[in-house]
């Protein structure tokens, strides 16, 4: 179950910084500052979810982060969440 909860958070910041960095276009830009947030941010819910240090490690490595951010924001985008010219929509929490 802690591995679920883990999973659901991770997803759930990487919502949140996609969403802090959406603007129109610059998008390798913008996937670097996620990459770059997200590496933080795991170093620290790495330590609060209990998390096995070679996981977190894992979970840091660009290949897998930066195939995690292609997939939500493909899937955000083939929902219309992001709309062409649209700025940064807020986030709820």
């Amino acid at each position: 179950m802690r591995l679920f909860e883990a999973a659901k958070t991770i997803i759930f910041f990487l919502y949140f910084f996609i969403q802090m960095v959406e603007e129109p276009g610059h998008g390798e830009e913008k996937k670097e500052r996620v990459l770059e947030y997200m590496r933080e941010a795991l170093d620290l819910l790495g330590q609060r979810l209990g998390l096995a240090g070679w996981l977190v490690s894992l979970l840091k490595r660009e290949e897998f982060l930066g195939f995690l951010i292609d997939m939500i924001v493909r899937f955000f985008n083939q929902v219309g969440f992001f709309q062409k010219g649209q700025g940064p929509l807020p986030v709820q929490v």
